[in-house]
């Protein structure tokens, strides 16, 4: 399993928009990517589970990826997040 935190900077939060392309990227994985947010969780390939965490500009998320292909896709997500939110 791995893990990071991220605060968002973005000032719209995580919009649709956002979660679109968020939920394609994690698709591209066989890994199971999770998002939490207290204690809410949503499967990252899920677009709608994400939205309705209602994660906003300054909120703390964590995501937890586990899977086969673990190691690339937490880079990879990892880099996607602090490039784009």
């Amino acid at each position: 399993m791995q893990e990071f935190s991220y605060v968002v900077q973005c000032e719209m939060g995580i919009h649709a928009r956002l979660v679109a392309i968020l939920a394609n990227e994690a698709k591209k994985y066989k890994s199971k990517m999770i998002m939490i947010k207290g204690s809410k969780t949503a499967y990252i390939s899920n677009a709608m589970e994400v939205l309705g965490l209602h994660v906003k500009c300054g909120q703390m998320i964590k995501v937890k990826i586990i899977g086969v292909d673990e190691k690339n896709a937490y880079q990879n997500m990892k880099n996607f997040l602090y490039n784009n939110l």
